[in-house]
């Protein structure tokens, strides 16, 4: 079933909405505990809108099974990575988080699973019949956002590491997990526009924050 190109558009202006929303309560100093408690929420119904327009343009049976298990997969990293300390290095997540399992939010495995989603989608436009090439450059996108999101993260206590900076196991971390997954998408066709605009979105708006922030 193929989404109306008038209504992608319309939920790509709701996510440019929704994310300029949480630009402006961030980076203003009174409303930015108004923005910590919206973020949860905030993440789960981006994220549910862009999915579920992607999801409806590719829809197939084998496509939503290894989309679910790279949610679970990567929740589950998450999981070993709090509990151990070996895959990221030693952090914890913040209390801004309510809905959590094994104390991580459940937010996180969605999260991960629309970032791999939308950094493949994005390097397909660019890529084609190279899917060694655009599992890696995808990898890279992963990683470059993680970059920007760190400073941001610690800033607002969305999590923090024990040793008070950001390890280079995590980064390393970041680019194998994006790698590896992006390997498992190579077969299938994840030319979204929305994803492609999605993962733009947050990488200018994770740069505007760590200016500003």
């Amino acid at each position: 079933m193929k989404t109306n190109g008038k209504i992608e558009k319309k939920l790509l202006l709701i996510v440019v909405l929704l994310f300029s929303v949480g630009f402006v309560l961030h980076v203003v100093p009174a409303l930015r505990q108004k923005a910590l408690i919206l973020t949860e929420g905030f993440l789960f119904i981006i994220n549910t809108f862009v999915f579920v327009a992607f999801i409806r343009n590719h829809f197939s049976w084998s496509l939503l099974m290894i989309t679910f298990l790279i949610l679970l997969l990567t929740f589950f990293i998450e999981v070993m990575g709090v509990k151990t300390g070996l895959i990221f290095g030693s952090y914890a997540y913040g209390d801004v988080f309510n809905i959590t399992l094994f104390n991580v939010p459940l937010v996180i495995g969605f999260n991960w699973l629309m970032l791999i989603l939308s950094a493949n989608s994005l390097v397909k436009y660019w890529l084609r019949h190279r899917w060694i090439f655009t599992a890696l450059l995808a990898a890279v996108l992963v990683l470059i956002l993680d970059v920007l999101l760190e400073p941001v993260a610690i800033t607002l206590g969305y999590w923090s590491w024990e040793s008070h900076s950001v390890p280079i196991r995590n980064y390393m971390a970041w680019f194998v997990i994006g790698a590896c997954f992006s390997f498992i998408l190579k077969s299938y066709d994840l030319k979204s526009s929305i994803l492609k605009y999605y993962i733009i979105i947050q990488f200018l708006y994770f740069a505007g924050l760590t200016v500003l922030l």
